[in-house]
């Protein structure tokens, strides 16, 4: 119960001094496993890495850059 608090609490706290979305979303994850202290920082930065490292991702950039 006391992580899920804390990461409530992290998501509005981040959202009301004006942090995008995406960005609070991603702080109060990673609040919530340093307070749960079960899985090891490292583990959360590589998964974070490897869900943005595909190649749609990639495309939209490069889309909008064609289009321009």
């Amino acid at each position: 119960m006391g992580t899920i608090f804390i990461l409530l609490a992290s998501f509005g706290v981040l959202l009301v001094i004006n942090v995008p979305v995406a960005f609070s979303m991603t702080l109060a994850c990673i609040l919530a496993f340093l307070w749960q202290g079960t899985i090891p920082i490292s583990t959360v930065t590589l998964k974070l890495y490897s869900g943005i490292d595909t190649f749609p991702f990639l495309a939209i950039p490069l889309f909008i850059l064609a289009g321009g």
